[in-house]
């Protein structure tokens, strides 16, 4: 795409104010429940020893769950072949790969009674 002249970028300014007034009004019109909706859209809803796991897993962790435990093979045969980071990186991920979320309370959750 080229340069813009004068006349288009002054088109644009007003296109990009009118989008800023109109998301500023749809945010003031949202309520609190439809954030914490939002909020509990977003969380991911994953579960372990997944292929998804693995996908959110090597996002952060920069390897698959193959290259953690060679990793960690490896390492433990010859310890100068991988630096100590990354021995306990792989192990770090294949530990919340591996991991099962348990429930430890046991009181019911929380809610409001009184209000909205």
């Amino acid at each position: 795409m080229g340069l813009m002249d004068l006349s288009q970028i002054q088109t644009e300014l007003g296109r990009l104010k009118q989008l800023e007034a109109a998301l500023l009004h749809q945010a003031r019109s949202v309520t609190n429940e439809d954030r914490i909706k939002a909020l509990e859209k977003a969380q991911p809803h994953i579960k372990p020893k997944t292929v998804q796991m693995e996908a959110l897993l090597r996002a952060g962790y920069g390897m698959t769950v193959e290259e953690a435990k060679t990793i960690i093979k490896e390492r433990k045969e010859t310890p100068v072949a991988w630096p100590l980071e990354e021995a306990r990186k792989a192990q770090a991920m294949l530990a919340a790969y591996e991991a099962t979320p348990q429930v430890i309370s046991t009181r019911a959750g929380w809610r409001r009674t009184k209000g909205v």
